[in-house]
């Protein structure tokens, strides 16, 4: 796109103008402009100047670190002043089928769906199931209208692994009312990851992993500030979201700030309201990026505190209830709508905390390290045991540290690493699982062969759990301990028939420790 006034008319005319990022309006510096005989750097304003064209047509290639390269062609008759607008980083979320690519994504692959800032905007995702709603590949497990858990391959909770950068996002997932605690305004891209590639992961990642990564930060010094809102109408209610974002380009060093405030009412059916299903979150996060040398430094912290109402209605306390509630044609409780949320209520809390360095060895590859803490306290409160405490508390600490070194020769690519976990639980009020202290270790392996016909990857991974559960029986402590190990290999590939036709394959087995609950559940 380009806007052109007309000055002046001799045999040699020239050019002048402007480049500027069609998202934002800021000015692009450094950009570089073509013509067939001549060069020039836009300044940092993003002004530049061509002169002693011939009179007539020319061609002017236009490219910008980050953007795709734009041709004008132009029948230039008279000193012309253009204005002309790049694309630039737009931080896309996009669906990745990665199979262990050096861009991961595959090459001219018709799997790959790419939802724009723009679009993500518009849509204010309030969850993870609305940042990936029409991708292929992944349905949601929803429970109410505030709760949905993804599902691969007809697999959820625990069988599938949620990944906060490298890190598995760790809560108290075993419930189909248990939604990951993620807030998409805080993330820059998501990955749907299949095959091999998701050894890297945890053997439990059976049918596949959904990874979130932070936004990239622009080339240029540039300082941005973003507002979302979003209201509604059914249920009543809204979003607020403000991301402050600063990069200084001459020490390499971003800083993010993300904050995210959403409140919903009752829901409504078409002639009753849906008494108790309120809504309410506050979520925010801070992400710090640093660059020196062969060096990368990043620090993350983020906050989720969710408030979720449960349909007053459905909470049954006896069969006599159920067989009522299931004869009657509206809910047997209707109150007047409100934004007051009461028991049966859920409250959640996630805070977490990561240290990520990365090096570009000239003999390893790149080598990849970070700490994370986790802390999930989850609560339910139940309208029948009255007062103020919670029936269900539960609260769980997760300590994590994971290793992977990257390596790329010719076409190969060698992936391998490991991970260690410790996590301990702790409840109150009603027992539903035990106290415990768990601690993980993995070792994985993975090799990808690809050029433009084929792919072929191949890996395996070693995983060892120990579980060290503390409960009362009859007024007795009892310690019991239990110990796992297992093996998982994965070979997967593709294969190009034509430019419109692949084929791809996967053979698989997979060993999953039993989690927590698993093991011990009283009343699920």
């Amino acid at each position: 796109m380009f806007f052109c006034t007309s000055i002046l008319a001799y045999s040699q005319v020239t050019i002048t103008g402007i480049v500027l990022d069609s998202a934002t309006l800021e000015p692009l510096s450094s950009s570089l402009i073509k013509t067939a005989n001549t060069k020039v750097i836009a300044d940092n304003k993003g002004k530049f100047t061509v002169t002693e064209l011939a009179a007539g047509k020319q061609t002017l290639e236009i490219s910008h670190v980050g953007c795709n390269t734009k041709v004008l062609q132009l029948e230039v008759l008279k000193d012309t002043n253009i204005y002309i607008y790049l694309p630039h980083h737009s931080h896309l979320f996009a669906e990745v089928i990665a199979y262990g690519h050096h861009s991961n994504t595959e090459p001219d692959a018709r799997l790959i769906q790419t939802v724009s800032s723009k679009k993500l905007e518009q849509l204010a995702a309030v969850s993870l199931s609305d940042a990936l709603q029409n991708t292929n590949g992944i349905s949601f497990l929803k429970t109410g209208s505030t709760i949905a858990k993804p599902v691969i391959n007809g697999m959820h909770s625990n069988r599938i692994s949620v990944i906060n950068d490298d890190s598995k996002q760790e809560g108290q997932q075993w419930g189909s009312e248990h939604a990951p605690e993620i807030d998409p305004l805080s993330a820059g891209s998501i990955e749907l990851i299949k095959g091999a590639s998701t050894l890297r992961y945890g053997g439990d990642a059976m049918g596949g992993a959904i990874r979130i990564l932070p936004a990239i930060f622009l080339d240029t010094s540039y300082t941005q500030v973003s507002l979302i809102a979003k209201g509604e109408t059914n249920p009543n209610g809204g979003q607020l979201g403000v991301k402050l974002e600063n990069y200084h380009a001459p020490k390499s060093w971003g800083n993010r700030l993300v904050i995210n405030v959403k409140r919903n009412g009752d829901a409504n059916a078409s002639n009753y309201v849906l008494s108790n299903t309120g809504f309410g979150q506050l979520s925010g996060s801070y992400y710090s990026h640093y660059t020196k040398g062969k060096s990368k430094l990043s620090l993350t912290a983020s906050g989720f505190v969710q408030r979720l109402g449960i349909l007053a209605a459905s909470h049954i306390g006896n069969l006599t209830d159920l067989n009522i509630a299931l004869a009657s044609d509206t809910p047997l409780i209707n109150r007047p709508f409100t934004y007051q949320i009461q028991p049966p209520s859920q409250l959640i809390q996630h805070y977490a905390g990561k240290v990520k360095w990365e090096y570009e060895s000239n003999k390893l590859g790149e080598v990849i390290t970070s700490y994370t803490f986790q802390n999930n306290h989850r609560q339910e409160f139940d309208n029948h045991n009255g007062g103020k405490d919670a029936a269900l508390d539960l609260n769980l600490n997760t300590h994590q540290i994971n290793l992977l070194i990257d390596k790329h020769i010719d076409l190969w690519r060698i992936q391998y690493g490991a991970m260690g976990e410790q996590q301990q639980n702790t409840f109150k009020g009603r027992y539903f699982v035990p106290n415990y202290l768990r601690y993980k270790a993995g070792a994985f392996a993975i090799a990808t062969l690809e050029n433009e016909k084929y792919l072929i990857e191949g890996g395996v991974r070693y995983d060892l759990q120990n579980t060290n559960t503390y409960r009362y029986i009859k007024n007795e402590l009892r310690n019991e301990k239990f110990t796992f190990g297992g093996l998982s290999a994965n070979l997967s590939g593709w294969r190009r028939i034509s430019h419109d036709f692949k084929v791809h394959i996967s053979t698989a087995t997979r060993f999953r420790s039993p989690d927590i609950n698993e093991l011990f559940s009283n009343g699920l």
